[in-house]
């Protein structure tokens, strides 16, 4: 039972991250009026890209338990999104909260799911 929910709290992740990818994506291609450089937010592409990879990596070696692998993709995972978090914050005087917390209700989700799925004794050595 435990490995469902963290399986069904992986994929929930998985498809939050893929919603937000595409938001970074459509963000950075939207032809904005009064914008000096349009190719000043290409690099969003690349963040939603490797959100959106190592979001399916993590998904998909917790499915396979392995752990490590898990461990090496959350972390990437981790690292892009509070990364992308902080800069954003850093750059707006007036950030609105609501997607801030939105980001960390998502993060949480995958936190779970990859507590949940490890926390159990059955993993043998090979799967670490």
């Amino acid at each position: 039972m435990n490995a469902f929910v963290a399986i069904v709290l992986s994929l929930l992740h998985s498809l939050a991250i893929t919603g937000i990818a595409y938001v970074l994506v459509f963000w950075a291609l939207f032809p904005w009026e009064n914008h000096d450089d349009p190719t000043s937010d290409d690099w969003l592409i690349a963040v939603a890209a490797i959100l959106f990879a190592s979001s399916a990596a993590t998904f998909v070696t917790l499915v396979a338990k392995r752990r490590r692998l898990a461990r090496i993709a959350f972390a990437v995972h981790l690292a892009v999104a509070l990364a992308i978090l902080v800069g954003a914050l850093e750059s707006s005087q007036h950030s609105d909260p609501r997607p801030v917390g939105v980001a960390l209700g998502v993060e949480m989700i995958g936190l779970m799911a990859f507590a949940i799925r490890f926390r159990s004794a059955d993993i043998a050595p090979s799967q670490l």
